[in-house]
């Protein structure tokens, strides 16, 4: 994905590196020619400019995932490596920046401080060294330019020191560039598996909604059923309960009419009452009467009852006597056999006793 910025910035290091080369060998040449003609190089124009060769980036390309998680567009990556290979082309040694004095001849660094590009530098090289082989020359002397010289190959080597940094961190940035591209065929895997797992998630859903219409309408027609069937046990009820009401109304009407015929009742059973009440006193002085009644028949009988016994008695007695009488007859009677006058008396004696 972000194999094109490496691509430009890999560019900028083969310019860098061709126009430092080229720079070596017009510097030499410079150097050579120094020693017979006095040149002096001026500033241009063009030195103060700031390199516009820095590489675009593609705003086409897609994001990929950074090591942390987070979305990063390539572009963003790329604009990250110019610059920092920018800032590190700008960046020079501190013991160069210390030690040497500011130069005013063929130096690429400007006094105010102010550094240039990769592509500013090798473009002043290049003038450089067509400039010196051109033959043109100015006022200045000798010590200068030699000194010149020295500044350029001085800025030579460390513009190879730079280059050889650059190539490091080229290659930290390819494998970089190939864990971030692994990173991202694993990223990208891993979506292919969530959204197949997203497709079964959505078909396992579509399938639960399903089933829970299903049986969201079940559970539907059942409650109306329930409901149906509960409305008609109420009505049931209902109809039963009027029913019920009329029922308990008739026995309520019915319970009034028999209350008040059982008040009528009652009242007549109190006349009633009152006159057995009445009938009672009158049958208690009658039996009050009849009992003394009673108690004087008792006492009758009992003296019939001594009567009698005592008339028991009496016949008891005459019993006894008759039939003493009757032995006394039939003594008689044989004493009548023995002689009729005897019997004559008391045939006589005998009726008259009886």
């Amino acid at each position: 994905m972000m194999a094109p910025s490496v691509d430009k910035g890999a560019q900028h290091s083969l310019t860098v590196v061709s126009g430092a080369n080229f720079c070596t060998d017009d510097g030499s040449s410079a150097e050579s020619n120094g020693k017979e003609n006095s040149r002096c190089s001026s500033l241009s124009d063009e030195e103060s400019f700031e390199c516009f060769g820095e590489g675009d980036m593609d705003t086409g390309t897609p994001q990929s995932l950074s090591g942390d998680g987070v979305l990063r567009s390539p572009r963003n990556d790329g604009l990250k490596r110019n610059t920092w290979l920018r800032t590190s082309l700008r960046r020079s040694s501190p013991n160069n920046h210390d030690n040497l004095p500011n130069r005013r001849w063929g130096s690429f660094r400007q006094p105010s401080g102010k550094r240039l590009g990769s592509s500013a530098i090798a473009s002043q090289l290049y003038r450089s060294s067509s400039f010196n082989s051109s033959g043109r020359s100015s006022t200045c002397d000798t010590a200068d330019d030699i000194y010149s010289d020295v500044s350029l190959e001085e800025d030579v080597l460390d513009l190879n020191h730079k280059v050889q940094m650059l190539q490091q961190q080229m290659s930290v940035l390819a494998d970089n560039q190939s864990h971030t591209d692994e990173r991202y065929t694993r990223a990208k895997q891993d979506n292919a598996t969530l959204q197949a797992r997203v497709m079964m998630l959505e078909e396992q859903l579509r399938e639960v909604e399903l089933r829970s219409e299903e049986r969201l309408a079940e559970e539907e027609r059942r409650h109306r059923e329930l409901v149906a069937r509960v409305d008609r046990e109420k009505q049931l009820q209902v109809e039963n309960c009027a029913i019920r009401l009329q029922t308990l109304e008739l026995e309520n009407t019915s319970l009034r009419e028999e209350a008040a015929r059982c008040r009528a009742q009652a009242e007549r059973l109190r006349a009633e009452k009152s006159a057995v009440t009445e009938q009672l006193g009158e049958a208690e002085s009658v039996v009050s009467s009849l009992q003394d009644e009673v108690a004087a028949l008792r006492d009758q009988e009992r003296r019939q009852k001594e009567c009698a016994h005592a008339n028991q008695q009496l016949v008891e007695e005459l019993t006894l006597e008759v039939d003493r009488l009757r032995r006394e007859v039939q003594a008689l009677q044989e004493l009548n056999q023995n002689s009729q006058e005897p019997q004559t008396q008391l045939q006589a004696q005998l009726d008259s006793l009886r």
